[in-house]
């Protein structure tokens, strides 16, 4: 029996515009300019730039699949839809919004959402991303999954987060504060070497 829901991602989706492309190329070309600092700097810019087309081409292949009510009907999704829950283990859904991208104030992505979803034990049973899929489909799968659902910052502030989510789900606050310092301990090393540690400086012995 084919399933009720079939939603793969799509660029068009994804990008919040025709300009959206454009801007991520821009950004791209700036994380290249960035590698002609220093060798520091090129290993981590050039880092990005690696990691960044291989985030995008896994987005692309984020696919959800929800199966005809039964039994042992399954809810599946991720990459390839290689994670999946029987929807009758599903007990609630916490629904958290994912802001989109932006480049000095103009929109890159669009917002999408996560759901962690919670079994009637209180576990969690993974975290769904709907980045890159049709609205129109998160709705028909928001009607097809069962379970009560609350937004996320009422679950932070009630306790009602899942048990053996990950760390970053369960201290938002401090997933947010640890991602700054390292960035920023990140940059202050690379400002603090440029002048030694320069392409120029080094070449010119």
């Amino acid at each position: 029996m084919p399933p009720a829901l079939v939603a793969r991602a799509s660029p068009r989706h994804r990008f919040a515009g025709w300009w959206a492309r454009p801007l991520a190329w821009f950004g791209m070309l700036v994380l290249a300019a960035m590698m002609l600092i220093g060798p520091l700097w090129a290993v981590v810019f050039g880092t990005l730039l690696v990691l960044g087309p291989i985030s995008w081409s896994r987005a692309r292949r984020i696919r959800w699949e929800v199966e005809e009510p039964g039994p042992d009907a399954r809810f599946r999704w991720g990459v390839d839809a290689r994670s999946s829950v029987r929807l009758a283990d599903i007990g609630g859904v916490i629904e958290q919004v994912n802001p989109g991208a932006s480049s000095r104030g103009i929109p890159v992505t669009r917002d999408s959402e996560l759901w962690h979803l919670v079994g009637h034990d209180g576990s969690s049973l993974g975290t769904a991303p709907t980045i890159g899929l049709d609205p129109a489909d998160v709705e028909r799968a928001r009607r097809l999954v069962p379970g009560e659902r609350i937004p996320y910052g009422l679950a932070c502030r009630i306790g009602a987060l899942p048990t053996g989510a990950p760390w970053h789900v369960r201290h938002p606050g401090l997933a947010v504060l640890a991602s700054a310092v390292a960035v920023g301990a990140v940059m202050l090393l690379l400002v603090a070497t440029t002048e030694q540690l320069s392409w120029w400086a080094l070449l010119a012995g």
